[in-house]
């Protein structure tokens, strides 16, 4: 078991983390805790381990920055020995379980942690108690472009919309919905919708859908076909890596509904298939007189 020991160390001899948890502090919490400092001391000592003649903070970064802010002179601290793992490992711990915890940080983390640990992601999502997909995800996070990881890391954009603007690989269009964004603001929806529009006009196809031909029941192909909408032009079942998002002003959609309903509506009775579930109510409720 590591030695602890715990005593007040002057603030002059301790070193922030080589990698905080938070790229970011917020102003205003850190003022509440400078203050709360100020008239209550310090509650909670912070986690140090010796590196030479100075320390290191492991746990407590933000209390030793207010600390600083208040003028104190020496911190409460528990003094640890600690290897590289185990102090990546600790100060993973004390800031992961953070509500606020920065995303962009958490990457760097992971990051860092397969570093110093030799672990491969599954391993080591497993040690910290993680799943493999969120692990991978967050270091993802890493291979964003700048502006994008800026606008992330200053909360001007939600993570959301940070993953779908990444995807947009031309800089200049990417930054116009970027600053668009931020001045205005957007939901995760119009942005999917902006980037399905970009790679539209790039060229970009949906790959096929690969169904498998194993027999299905009648309940099973009604489940699919509920989830999967008729095409507003053929009827046939639409699956989702074959959708294309269009995109129409409000006066031709008006126009251009009424014809797709009288078509989509044939297309179904011709077609005569009882299992169209999704679509059964909305034909009975339409006149239509097959040909």
């Amino acid at each position: 078991m590591s030695a602890i020991d715990s005593r007040l160390i002057p603030i002059d001899f301790i070193d922030e983390p080589e990698i905080p948890m938070r790229s970011q502090m917020d102003a205003e919490t850190l003022t509440e805790l400078v203050d709360s400092i100020k008239t209550h001391g310090i509650i909670e000592p912070i986690i140090l381990r010796p590196k030479g003649t100075r320390f290191e903070i492991v746990a407590g970064h933000r209390r030793f920055l207010a600390s600083k802010r208040a003028l104190l002179s020496e911190i409460p601290a528990i003094i640890r020995s600690l290897g590289d793992v185990e102090a990546e490992l600790l100060k993973f711990a004390e800031n992961f379980a953070r509500e606020d915890a920065d995303p962009l940080a958490q990457a760097q983390a992971f990051s860092r942690l397969a570093v110093v640990t030799g672990l491969a992601p599954g391993p080591l999502a497993e040690k910290l108690g993680i799943s493999e997909s969120f692990f991978r995800s967050r270091v993802a996070l890493l291979l964003y472009q700048e502006d994008v990881k800026h606008a992330l890391a200053q909360k001007l954009i939600p993570l959301s919309v940070a993953k779908l603007l990444s995807q947009i690989t031309d800089d200049s269009v990417r930054l116009d919905y970027l600053q668009n964004v931020i001045a205005n603001g957007a939901t995760s929806y119009t942005v999917a919708i902006w980037v399905m529009d970009w790679q539209r006009l790039k060229g970009y196809r949906p790959a096929a859908e690969t169904i498998e031909l194993a027999p299905l029941s009648e309940d099973q192909i009604k489940a699919i076909l509920a989830q999967h909408p008729n095409c507003d032009f053929c009827a046939q079942t639409l699956y989702e890596k074959r959708r294309v998002m269009m995109i129409i002003c409000g006066p031709c959609w008006e126009l251009w509904n009424q014809q797709v309903i009288e078509t989509k509506a044939r297309k179904i009775v011709e077609m005569g298939s009882s299992a169209l579930s999704p679509v059964v109510p909305f034909v009975k409720n339409t006149v239509v007189s097959p040909t």
